[in-house]
């Protein structure tokens, strides 16, 4: 699943490029917050790296958890 505020790594060649944020999503030309897989997308990200063709964009999403004692 792609989500709006996830992060996301580029990968070329079977090493990561660079990561980034995703800043928007769309899905039949329309914005959305959220794409389940399988679907295709266009996607806005603040990457670092320009996004090729035949890139992997490995997209994940971060957890902050506090410890408790």
């Amino acid at each position: 699943v792609a989500r709006k505020g996830a992060c996301m790594e580029i990968i070329r060649n079977k090493e990561i490029m660079g990561q980034a944020t995703i800043l928007q999503l769309q899905q039949n030309k329309r914005d959305t917050d959220e794409v389940s897989q399988g679907n295709e997308c266009g996607m806005f990200a603040d990457a670092a790296v320009a996004i090729q063709e035949n890139d992997v964009c490995q997209i994940y999403s971060e957890e902050k958890i506090k410890q408790t004692l």
